[in-house]
């Protein structure tokens, strides 16, 4: 189509197309060229931020020219410890002055984490933890030691993606689990460990229902611990939000591109109110990473047994390796009866990135007496005494003696719940009931 009549046109400007139904065609061919754009009252967003998408249009000049698009691949070798460094490239007509020069950085991000959350507070002298390791580097490996052993050894280039998140959108989703409450929910694990542009998120709900997302800046607090995970679930606190728009979200798989990209600062999580119950999945399986929280204001996990977190992750616009080790391990005996301190350490081979984590299994037994006297109707003296034992433990396999004075015990083993009587008569009765 040729328009009537004819306009110059300067260097430096390009098409808009205005359409009101989906009529252009998109071509996902050559991902090196430049992708188009959309346009939103907001400002631009692209296509698609995974990938580098054109629409099929040419603009017709009265001038004729030659074009080719050389396509090429470059692989940089930084040094081991090295995270990012410029190159130039420079490309000119043979026997001209006549040159382009570019500047861009090679990025080489590289993160290790460590995480017990049930340090301390042990249940059957079992801690579980987690390792979690980010590469941008194909060939990098991994090492684990447990108090000086090494029990792990392995590559890193297990799963390229781009997402903070541990929710494989590949996992066929059968017994789903969710939570009957409504308000506010912290993702701990959609973290960003690394700076990058924030584009969307996925998430699979049980439920069809609305949703506001948000980002959490975390704020100070968390820069003397480990990660802003870490922080979270110690202090429950951050310093501020930003909302990323609102979502209805279909039963089932939801992948959501943001209207435009958000600068991402490492440490920050995402969050979410509904007023709609039981939305999301839940995944309830104990593999040693952060709980997610509820609540507003004061936020609580989800479970307070274990580490429940939704199937939800963050979308940004860098590729990662991003691997995730479950380790649990038990202890047969603690070597100070009712602790003990154990190291946990991950490295990355031939490189300075490093993490340990001290941590303690523990078994709490706090005994407790509550004696309770019954008066009789026909005496002021009191014939039975009933004592009423309380033992608070973390061992499974605990068991009380329980010795009256009168050459008569009870074995209790905690595993069962029970209550006993022993009636001080001179039939010496002893009643246990479970």
């Amino acid at each position: 189509m040729i328009a009537g009549f004819f306009e110059r046109i300067k260097k430096g400007r390009f098409l808009r197309i205005v359409q009101s139904e989906s009529i252009v065609a998109v071509s996902k061919k050559k991902d090196s060229i430049l992708t188009d754009f959309l346009y939103f009252g907001q400002g631009l967003t692209k296509f698609n931020f995974s990938q580098n998408l054109r629409i099929y249009a040419n603009v017709i000049i009265d001038t004729s020219y030659m074009s080719k698009i050389f396509e090429f691949s470059l692989k940089f070798d930084l040094a081991f410890n090295e995270t990012l460094r410029k190159f130039n490239i420079t490309t000119r007509f043979q026997n001209t002055n006549f040159e382009s020069n570019r500047t861009f950085t090679i990025s080489q991000n590289r993160y290790l984490e460590i995480n017990c959350p049930n340090s301390n507070k042990t249940v059957n002298e079992t801690i579980h933890c987690s390792v979690i390791g980010i590469s941008q580097i194909k060939d990098d490996f991994l090492s684990i030691w447990f108090d000086g052993e090494e029990i792990r050894n392995f590559s890193m280039s297990d799963k390229l993606v781009s997402q903070f998140g541990f929710y494989d959108a590949n996992d066929n989703i059968t017994d789903t689990v969710s939570i009957d409450f409504r308000d506010e929910f912290v993702l701990p694990n959609t973290e960003l460990r690394i700076d990058t542009n924030i584009i969307g998120f996925e998430c699979y709900a049980v439920t069809a229902g609305a949703i506001k997302i948000f980002l959490l800046n975390m704020g100070i607090g968390c820069d003397k611990y480990s990660s802003c995970s870490e922080y979270f679930y110690q202090s429950s606190g951050f310093d501020s939000r930003l909302q990323l728009g609102d979502f209805y979200l279909n039963k089932g798989y939801n992948k959501f591109q943001f209207k435009r990209a958000y600068r991402g600062k490492k440490g920050q999580m995402l969050s979410f109110i509904t007023t709609q119950p039981n939305l999301l999945g839940i995944n309830v399986t104990e593999n040693g990473m952060f709980s997610d929280f509820k609540g507003q204001g004061f936020y609580a996990k989800l479970d307070q047994k274990t580490s429940w977190r939704f199937y939800f992750n963050i979308i940004v616009d860098k590729f990662i390796y991003l691997n995730h080790f479950y380790l649990s391990k038990k202890f047969d005996s603690l070597k100070n009866d009712t602790f003990e301190t154990s190291f946990l350490n991950a490295k990355i081979d031939q490189t300075d990135i490093k993490f340990s984590r001290i941590f303690n299994a523990t078994i709490i037994q706090y005994p407790l007496f509550e004696d309770i006297a019954l008066a009789s109707a026909n005496t002021r003296h009191s014939l039975n005494k009933n004592l009423i034992f309380f033992l608070t433990t973390s061992y499974f396999y605990d068991k009380i003696n329980v010795n009256f004075g009168d050459s008569e015990f009870l074995e209790i083993d905690v595993s069962i719940k029970a209550q006993f009587t022993h009636v001080n008569t001179s039939n010496q009765i002893l009643k246990r009931d479970n």
